[in-house]
């Protein structure tokens, strides 16, 4: 037979009479006001009821001048949301060209070597892109540079596939950008 668990009420549990008294929320209890200044702030941001010492935070933000995203980290942008839909529902092969662009322009203007990494994909199938191992190769490159080094593997594949004449394009990028040894 089942056994639902249940949650107890925070007053039936044992509570030493000499300690702190039980509030009845669990953000007044000090513990909060020892902690460190992010997690105070992401308490007074997303409790259910924001506990009263949270004035003293919105006063000491205002007092040092910090902004708001110091103090509870950068909010999301509609991009940041597109690319997030992108990457959980986006299937390569169905990419259209707004959706290529969108990759590029992350790519460029953010320096996302996420994307730099999908664009080596997509150059290296034709996927959405004409199809072009040199492109696949540099992007590759830009994606290992920028931290992504899982890709090198993916850019000696694509080395093999380079014609005479890319190859020879392909190195000076990679010496211009201290990329890893082509085998």
């Amino acid at each position: 037979m089942a056994m639902a668990l249940s949650f107890l009420p925070l007053a039936t549990f044992h509570h030493d009479a000499k300690a702190e008294p039980i509030s009845q929320s669990p953000w007044e209890h000090s513990f909060w006001q020892k902690s460190s200044p992010a997690m105070r702030a992401y308490a007074c941001r997303y409790a259910w009821r924001a506990p009263q010492w949270c004035e003293s935070i919105a006063a000491d933000r205002r007092l040092y001048a910090v902004e708001e995203a110091e103090m509870f980290g950068p909010q999301i942008t509609a991009d940041d949301v597109r690319w997030l839909r992108l990457l959980e529902s986006g299937d390569p092969q169905s990419l259209d060209d707004e959706d290529v662009a969108f990759i590029h322009n992350r790519a460029e203007a953010n320096a996302d070597p996420q994307a730099m990494e999908i664009l080596g994909y997509l150059y290296s199938q034709g996927l959405g892109v004409k199809q072009d191992y040199g492109e696949a190769y540099i992007w590759y490159g830009r994606a290992y540079l920028s931290g992504e080094s899982h890709v090198q593997e993916n850019m000696d594949i694509v080395w093999s596939l380079l014609n005479q004449t890319d190859q020879v394009r392909a190195r000076e990028i990679a010496q211009q950008y201290n990329l890893p040894e082509v085998k």
